[in-house]
């Protein structure tokens, strides 16, 4: 009987986490490319001119590194 409530309780789990990741990356991805989008945007009002939508995301991912990297104290020791 307890070998069966765990089984269960462990199939829960596994659906709870994989949920969960599917969630995160979906708002990860949401908020992305809200900011991508956002980016284009602001070159188009101030600059009157679009760039390339992987020119954003590139800037966009170093921005994401660089703010991190400055949350968390990090310094490049090489």
């Amino acid at each position: 009987m307890g070998s069966s409530w765990n089984n269960i309780l462990n199939s829960i789990k596994d659906v709870l986490a994989i949920g969960y990741r599917f969630i995160r990356s979906g708002f990860t991805n949401l908020y992305k490319n809200a900011v991508d989008l956002g980016r284009e945007v602001d070159n188009l009002i101030v600059k009157h001119k679009l760039i390339s939508f992987n020119q954003v995301i590139r800037e966009v991912e170093n921005q994401s590194v660089k703010i991190l990297q400055a949350s968390v104290g990090y310094r490049n020791y090489a």
